[in-house]
């Protein structure tokens, strides 16, 4: 109740671990499973787990009471591999040895059984610790509550161990094992230039390739006893070994030991060889026939060609040399029994492959001698002559200095090409054999290159990329280019004078780089046409030829010849624009090439005359026309570029006729012939001095009458509509001052007002387009207009309809 220990208690109790939440008991082994109260307290130090897993500790006592802990995570004090396998095995397969490999706790070196993973198994050699060269069966597997055992196999003898790793980086090393040999299954012979290898799986057991033996010299050899793997079965010291050849050249007694036994599986032999060539050597155990047996193939030379040529030579045919090839021995001495058939190869010095081929390129030996008195090479270049055999000899002459009859050159070029950079063109230059075609590679040049133009014979007008060189092995093989568009061909100066030249060479422009466009000419009146030159150039200002420009009218009044043009042989493409009669804008024309930024010009066009018409006097605009007195004055002026020649005018000319009257001053109503007021037509034009005509304009003019004293305000028209016309309001002023114009409905209601300033007997005329103050057309209806000047009060009724 109160959580203090009982004094008085003394019980023994056990304590046990068991697993949450379900309390199962636990699989590992607690260090102290039982005490004693002392006066209702026992310490316990020292308590261990042996297991790495969640548990709670039970506490009871003898008369059943109970206790528990809270939980527990037990953790590893540090993670390794333990690594348990046999101290000796043999190599294998079939024969395998067992491996235990666990996860274990450092600190405890208890099983870690909660932390399962994938691990790899590596074999190294015990010797050198690295990396075994045999090959192993088992090289990864899975721990199963901290534990795994597998079978594994390894294929080399000798000291090994094997380590465990994961990818979280824990390791683990075996315990050395010594593989031992698996028994006496093969024997191995060992050439000089070899080198055993054991352990490994191949076809040998060897690495490295016999080197070449002279017959009658001895060289030693070495049998082994091995197993299936090439392993040394050093346990062996019996066996009758015997040595052969197949030239029959080993025999009892070469070697001295052939038919004894070997000593710890090795045997070593002093052999001698008597022929020359690949000569196979083989080693069997006459007392063992179950044991694989083996062979090498030994390369052996006998003797050696002694090839007489001279230092320089003449390139032919026709010119040839003599050489001699004689069979001889080491000291010298010709080999009379000779009477081999012999090969020779042409090679360079460095003894790879020649460019030319021998006229006589085989032979057959008299006497141990062959003599040669027409031998031939066409190539001029320093050469060996080769000479071998069947039975695998193979001598080399020393280098002759081939050289040519006479030298030329051979220049190749394409037969068009286009300017640059960066366009290029292939040139390649060799110098040749002139007597027989082959090219020189003993002697190289250096040389000019210039361009000639092809048709006139005189220098080209374009700069060359490259103008100097000089061959390789008689060879210079360029990347040319040329900056002008012409027909050239190229010459060719070398160090010793020698002059030659290429084949024709057409260099073509380059793709458009410019554009230009000009116009002929730039002012231009109706009727008139321009002439249009778009100019197209490379890179470097050659004419490109049929390449198609693209014409467009941008402004003006004109019109184009046509739409697209291609350039000529001067690089221009031509073009016309008309301007028609009575044209007054200005053109504007535009030219485009491919991608390249368009250009354009501008052309001047002089039109026609322009003539207005103004009014003095009294007048006013209305819908229907311009509204007048007969005391009004027309008045017409014209402007023009060259200068009027004269105004034309009629009223109410009929249909599209042109006038004729000429304008020599203003007109009024009594000037213009006619007879009554109201609506007329009014038309006129006028001429420049280069006889343009300017368009016949019109203009309706409604002439009404005088106002008379009697009548000092009117208004026309009335009616009208309002909204959709004005009409215009006519008074004479009465004095100097101001004039107020006012409109009112018939109830008296001010719609519309309007002041202006005024001299004494002087008409105005105000229009008023039927809205009231706030711009909103009025009704259907009479209204009355009263407009105040110099103290009098002048009255009308105007009548709205819609």
């Amino acid at each position: 109740v109160t959580g203090q220990p009982a004094p008085d208690a003394n019980q023994s109790f056990q304590i046990a671990a068991l697993y949450p939440p379900n309390f199962a008991v636990a699989a590992g082994n607690l260090a102290i499973t039982n005490g004693t109260l002392a006066a209702g307290v026992r310490v316990i130090n020292g308590q261990q787990y042996d297991r790495v897993e969640t548990i709670l500790l039970r506490v009871m006592d003898d008369v059943g009471r109970v206790g528990y802990s809270p939980i527990l995570t037990m953790q590893p004090g540090g993670l390794g591999f333990a690594v348990t396998a046999p101290d000796t095995a043999t190599v294998g397969g079939p024969s395998d040895f067992p491996v235990t490999v666990r996860l274990v706790d450092l600190g405890t070196g208890l099983v870690v059984t909660s932390q399962d993973s994938t691990f790899s198994v590596d074999v190294y050699s015990g010797q050198t610790g690295q990396l075994g060269v045999g090959s192993w069966s088992v090289g990864a597997g899975v721990l199963a509550g901290g534990v795994a055992s597998f079978r594994e196999t390894y294929t080399g003898a000798g000291h090994i161990y094997l380590r465990v790793h994961d990818a979280r980086g824990v390791v683990g090393i075996s315990n050395t094992i010594v593989m031992r040999s698996d028994g006496y299954k093969r024997l191995q012979l060992i050439a000089p230039g070899e080198t055993p290898q054991p352990g490994v799986s191949s076809p040998t057991g060897k690495t490295g390739a016999p080197i070449l033996q002279q017959a009658e010299v001895p060289f030693m050899a070495q049998v082994r006893a091995t197993d299936q793997f090439w392993n040394l079965s050093d346990t062996m010291s019996a066996g009758e070994i015997n040595l052969s050849s197949s030239d029959g050249s080993l025999q009892p007694g070469n070697p001295v030991n052939n038919g004894m036994p070997l000593i710890g599986g090795i045997g070593d032999y002093e052999l001698v060889l008597h022929n020359q060539g690949n000569i196979t050597v083989y080693a069997e155990d006459a007392d063992n026939p179950a044991v694989l047996a083996h062979a090498v193939d030994i390369p052996v030379g006998e003797a050696h060609y002694a090839i007489s040529v001279p230092a320089q030579a003449q390139a032919g045919p026709p010119a040839s040399f003599a050489m001699t090839v004689r069979l001889v021995r080491n000291d010298g001495s010709l080999i009379t029994g000779a009477n081999e058939e012999v090969t020779l190869t042409a090679l360079t010095p460095s003894q790879g492959p020649a460019l030319g081929s021998l006229g006589i390129t085989s032979g057959v030996l008299a006497a141990g001698e062959l003599a040669i008195s027409g031998q031939t090479y066409p190539v001029v270049e320093d050469i060996v002559i080769q000479v071998s055999d069947a039975r695998g000899r193979r001598s080399v002459s020393g280098i002759i200095h081939m050289v040519p009859e006479a030298v030329g050159y051979r220049v190749t070029t394409p037969g068009s090409a286009t300017v640059g950079p960066p366009a290029t063109f292939p040139l390649e230059i060799e110098m040749i054999d002139t007597a027989t075609g082959q090219r020189v590679t003993s002697e190289d040049r250096s040389f000019t290159i210039a361009p000639i133009n092809h048709n006139t014979g005189q220098p080209g007008a374009g700069e060359l990329a490259l103008t100097a060189g000089s061959t390789t092995q008689g060879l210079a093989t360029l990347t040319q280019s040329y900056s002008v568009a012409e027909a050239i061909y190229l010459q060719i100066t070398d160090s010793a004078g020698l002059v030659v030249f290429s084949n024709p060479i057409q260099v073509q422009a380059g793709p458009p780089a410019s554009l230009s466009l000009s116009a002929v000419p730039l002012i231009l009146e109706g009727g008139q046409a321009a002439t249009l030159t778009a100019s197209v150039s490379d890179l470097f200002g050659n004419r490109v030829l049929a390449e198609p420009v693209a014409f467009r009218l941008l402004a003006g009044d004109g019109q184009l010849a046509a739409d697209s043009v291609l350039t000529g042989s001067l690089g221009t493409a031509t073009n016309t624009v008309l301007v028609p009669e009575g044209g007054r804008a200005d053109l504007v024309v535009q030219v485009a090439v491919r991608d390249l930024p368009t250009r354009t010009v501008e052309i001047a066009v002089i039109g026609p005359p322009v003539t207005t018409l103004s009014i003095a006097g009294s007048s006013a605009e209305t819908e229907q026309g311009r509204l007048l007195l007969p005391s009004s004055e027309l008045q017409l002026s014209s402007t023009s570029e060259l200068g009027v020649q004269a105004i034309y005018w009629e009223i109410d000319i009929a249909g599209e006729g042109r006038p004729e009257r000429s304008y020599s001053g203003p007109l009024r109503f009594a000037d213009l012939g006619l007879t009554e007021y109201g609506e007329h037509r009014f038309s006129y034009y006028a001429i420049d001095v280069h006889g343009n005509r300017e368009a016949v304009q019109h203009a309706t003019l409604i002439f009404g009458e005088a106002l008379a004293s009697t009548r000092p305000l009117t208004n026309r028209p009335n009616p009208f509509q309002a909204g959709r016309e004005a009409t215009v309001i006519l008074f004479t002023a009465r004095a100097d001052g101001t004039a107020v114009l006012r409109i009112h409905d018939l109830f008296g209601g001010l719609v519309w007002s309007h002041e202006l300033s005024t001299r004494s007997g002087e008409t105005y005329q105000v229009p008023w387009d039927g809205r009231n103050g706030r711009g909103e057309v009025v009704g259907n209806g009479g209204y009355l207009c009263t407009v105040r000047t110099g103290g009098d009060l002048l009255q009308r009724k105007i009548a709205v309809v819609k």
